[in-house]
């Protein structure tokens, strides 16, 4: 939506979006959602339809421990990147989509602070690659 603001109007529509913050992993650059409390973790990616491919969401956890997700109404496939406390992949799980009752879990292969959620195959890096934010 255009809004022509020169003559001191206000807009008639007002988006709250996101909060986002710029991750960068080798050569490419996502802009994510931080889902850093309990409730905002749960909700998570559920029910939307679509994703722009340069945008993800990360959940920050306050320790390291082994961390286990489903994708329970979350309508779009994904990549689930698991970090250490260094922000280094410790793992990476595509995620399939999931409206029914009964939902696979997805556990990473260590133990993580951070899980990092993007459009599933836009990623182009391998566990042991450095994700800075």
């Amino acid at each position: 939506m255009n809004v022509d603001l020169t003559q001191n109007q206000e807009p008639d529509l007002v988006v709250e979006a996101p909060m986002t913050e710029p991750l960068k992993i080798n050569d490419q650059e996502f802009f994510v959602e931080i889902a850093d409390t309990r409730e905002e973790r749960e909700l998570g990616l559920m029910n939307r339809e679509f994703m722009p491919e340069n945008m993800g969401m990360i959940f920050e956890f306050p320790n390291t421990a082994p961390r286990n997700f489903w994708m329970k109404n979350t309508l779009i496939p994904l990549d689930m990147i698991w970090l250490d406390e260094n922000k280094t992949i410790v793992d990476i799980q595509a995620a399939e989509p999931c409206t029914t009752e009964e939902c696979a879990v997805y556990s990473g292969k260590a133990p993580a602070m951070y899980v990092l959620e993007l459009n599933k195959g836009v990623l182009k890096a391998s566990v042991g690659d450095r994700v800075e934010f």
